[in-house]
C-alpha cells in the first residue's frame, strides 16, 4: 500500500495527468476555430468530411478515421484500444448561415498536430467566400 501511495505522489508531483479523450470531453473544450461555411449544414459537413478523408488517404495513414454525421464531423486518431475522438467539428445554422465550430481536445493542441492543421485547411476550403 505504501508503494502505491509513493507512486501516486511522484505521479502528481511530476505534472502528469490522466485524462479521457472522447467526444464529450473534446466538446467541452473551447472551439479553436469558428467559421461561416458555404452551403447548408449537410453540404458543409460533407465538404469538410471529404477534405479530411482525402488528407487521410494522401498524407496521413489508415490509423485515422473520419465519421460524418448530419451535423458533425468526428476524427479519431492513432491510439491504443479504441482510438480517441480528439476532434469534433459541429455545424449549426445561425441567422441563416452555416457555422462550423472545431473543438480539439487539449491533449492534442499542438500547432503541428494534424487534427488542427488539416481542420484549418478543410474549413478554409469549405468556407463561405
Amino acid at each position: 500500500m505504501k508503494k502505491i501511495f509513493i507512486i501516486l505522489i511522484v505521479f502528481f508531483l511530476s505534472g502528469c495527468s490522466i485524462g479521457f479523450v472522447n467526444e464529450s470531453s473534446t466538446l467541452m473544450e473551447k472551439p479553436f476555430a469558428v467559421v461561416t461555411m458555404q452551403g447548408d449544414i449537410t453540404e458543409a459537413t460533407r465538404c469538410v468530411g471529404r477534405y479530411w478523408q482525402k488528407s487521410i488517404n494522401e498524407e496521413l495513414s489508415a490509423w485515422w478515421n473520419v465519421t460524418v454525421d448530419s451535423y458533425q464531423v468526428k476524427v479519431t486518431g492513432p491510439g491504443g484500444g479504441n482510438p480517441p475522438v480528439g476532434l469534433v467539428i459541429n455545424f449549426d445554422t445561425v441567422d441563416g448561415k452555416t457555422i462550423a465550430s472545431a473543438h480539439l481536445h487539449r491533449m492534442f493542441f499542438s500547432q503541428k498536430d494534424p487534427r488542427r492543421t488539416v481542420t484549418l485547411r478543410a474549413l478554409d476550403a469549405c468556407r463561405s467566400k
